[in-house]
């Protein structure tokens, strides 16, 4: 295991995320990827990556930072979902109403979301960084067969990577810990916050008291 930087080039804009992407969310993904291949269930497989632990008692947190997308223009894309347009006719008056498509129940003539018209913010980054401690050859690989692409709305193409960079970077070994950490790290400009540590991190259920830098700033 060495510490590792990991320079993303991208060739689309990116989507900007509501919450910041934990570069051991990426290689779960990947690995659960492979392990569904072999066999594995998702459980193990997102718990077998090719990342040093750190080890707090019982906090225990994979080597690996935030994602940092590069600065850039940013602009919203206005995405609109599909709808059908259906009438009942009461004592001779029509009264129309949006219906969401594909079986969703619901109706959506009104409310925040009328006729499900978003504007999603993205941003022009054109590179991503990330730190980790963990096996090059190995996150190499997972990443080439896995993982074309960062953060949402890749089905329409944001975010394609171009390129991977891994190189040994000895910055690493610390900033690794630009992340959400399930232990306080003793350090200024971490806040404490209430987030999920550990993948999956789309469980909300997961969260639990942690501490959060209160900025990510790439490395000179």
């Amino acid at each position: 295991m060495k510490p590792l930087k990991i320079t993303f080039e991208l060739d689309t804009p990116t989507h900007v995320p509501e919450y910041p992407v934990h570069f051991d969310g990426v290689l779960a993904y990947a690995t659960v990827q492979e392990g569904l291949a072999c066999g594995q269930t998702v459980e193990e497989a997102q718990e077998t990556l090719p990342l040093q632990e750190h080890n707090a008692g019982e906090a225990r947190v994979w080597k690996a930072s935030w994602i940092d997308f590069s600065p850039g223009e940013r602009f919203s894309l206005p995405i609109q979902r599909t709808f059908d347009l259906t009438q009942t006719v009461l004592d001779g008056g029509r009264v129309y109403h949006k219906l969401r498509r594909e079986g969703w129940a619901g109706e959506i003539s009104s409310s925040p979301y009328k006729a499900y018209l978003f504007n999603e913010p993205l941003r022009m980054s054109n590179r991503a960084t990330a730190w980790c401690v963990g096996d090059a050859d190995a996150i190499a690989d997972l990443l080439d067969k896995h993982v074309s692409y960062l953060g949402k709305l890749t089905r329409i193409g944001m975010g394609r990577i171009r390129s991977i960079d891994i190189a040994e970077d000895e910055q690493a070994s610390m900033l690794w810990m630009r992340r959400t950490l399930p232990f306080d790290p003793s350090m200024p400009g971490y806040t404490k916050v209430f987030e999920t540590c550990r993948a999956p991190y789309w469980r909300r259920e997961n969260r639990k008291i942690a501490w959060a830098p209160v900025a990510m700033q790439a490395a000179a």
